[in-house]
């Protein structure tokens, strides 16, 4: 696939560009080659370091439902991962909190 519209007939997805390529003023045209030359793949966005102090999570009697006390007033919020997997928001939960103990 060498033009944007061949990718877009093959994949049945618009493509669009990054919001790094968008911040670095790359053309769609420009972006799309950055894009094909890296194997058709973003590369990985920058993961946001948790705001929580891990002693909040190492605390047993942490829940769900006592998350916004613990955290002064946050909500815990589902990644898209645990969403796609089917998770509950109390199976995301344990799970997020078993990753930073």
């Amino acid at each position: 696939m060498d033009t944007i519209q061949a990718y877009e007939k093959h994949s049945g997805k618009r493509f669009r560009r990054s919001k790094d390529q968008s911040e670095r003023k790359l053309s769609r045209e420009e972006a799309f080659q950055e894009f094909s030359e890296n194997g058709f793949v973003h590369p990985v966005r920058r993961v946001v370091q948790s705001t929580i102090d891990p002693a909040v999570w190492k605390d047993p009697e942490l829940t769900l439902a006592n998350f916004g006390e613990r955290t002064g007033g946050r909500r815990f919020r589902m990644n898209k991962d645990q969403k796609g997997r089917g998770l509950n928001r109390d199976e995301a939960f344990e799970e997020t909190r078993q990753r930073n103990l």
